[in-house]
């Protein structure tokens, strides 16, 4: 049976903005919300004052009354917090599914959920379709392709641009690659590419994002077929408007993920 769990988060921008907040107006009979932390004391100082929560100054402060992390400030809190997150007894729910793109990573949480008897959960983003990519890898070795594509000022700023704006007049394929390439070229907007690749067990998932001017949404198709069955995922977001890089149905996913983990029925 589940008891209302004790929850924090991590990342105060405006998508864990949008997780607090839904955790307090939409889960709060299974779920309170214990604290928030952020490298920018002030947001998470803010963001606790909106959320009647407390506004932690460090990871312990934050897990001394925590059974459950909820990550929602990028792929480096993964990589810095997550082991110790697991280790202290609590639950990670990661967001930002890209930090696993690093094998060593991704198998250091694997072994510290286990001892530790915990779990990770991660989310489907602004994505969707994962529990199909992994069906289909269970029936066969899978091959996936996943297109994204976005307005460009939800792409500027990347470290594969290399500090160059892209063009506001005319369509652009900007990259074409591996996985692993695509996340380092673009750590903020291609979780779903690295989601694709983990659910399919395709390590060699290819990535295509184009640049679109004018675009009002994220779009993200994805092709992927085991000899077997073939399917399609095509999914069109608004940008989150604080957030151009991210889109609003991320969080969405985080609160869904939540809520079915408090439900009598699991829908997966």
């Amino acid at each position: 049976m589940f008891t209302m769990k004790k929850a924090a988060l991590i990342g105060c921008g405006a998508l864990g903005s949008f997780v607090a907040h839904g955790l307090k107006k939409i889960l709060s009979g299974d779920y309170e919300l214990t604290g928030v932390l952020d490298l920018r004391a002030e947001a998470a100082q803010e963001l606790a004052k909106e959320c009647d929560t407390r506004a932690c100054a460090n990871l312990d402060e934050l897990l001394s009354d925590a059974e459950m992390i909820i990550e929602t400030a990028g792929g480096e809190v993964v990589r810095t917090y997550g082991e110790t997150v697991l280790n202290s007894g609590c639950d990670l729910v990661i967001l930002s599914v890209g930090a696993l793109s690093d094998k060593n990573l991704k198998s250091a949480l694997e072994n510290a959920a286990r001892s530790a008897g915990k779990k990770v959960y991660v989310v489907n983003g602004a994505l969707g379709g994962l529990d199909v990519l992994q069906t289909m890898s269970m029936m066969a070795p899978t091959t996936a392709l996943i297109s994204i594509t976005k307005a460009p000022e939800s792409l500027n700023g990347a470290p594969f641009l290399e500090g160059k704006g892209l063009p506001e007049n005319k369509t652009v394929k900007i990259f074409e690659g591996s996985v692993d390439d695509a996340i380092r070229g673009f750590p903020k907007n291609v979780n779903v590419a690295v989601a694709t690749a983990l659910a399919s067990n395709c390590p060699d998932t290819k990535v295509i994002i184009t640049s679109v001017p004018g675009m009002k949404d994220n779009k993200h198709c994805v092709h992927a077929e085991n000899g077997i069955i073939t399917t399609d995922i095509s999914i069109s977001s608004l940008p989150d408007p604080d957030n151009p890089k991210s889109s609003t149905s991320a969080a969405w996913s985080v609160l869904n993920l939540l809520k079915n983990l408090a439900a009598p029925v699991f829908y997966y």
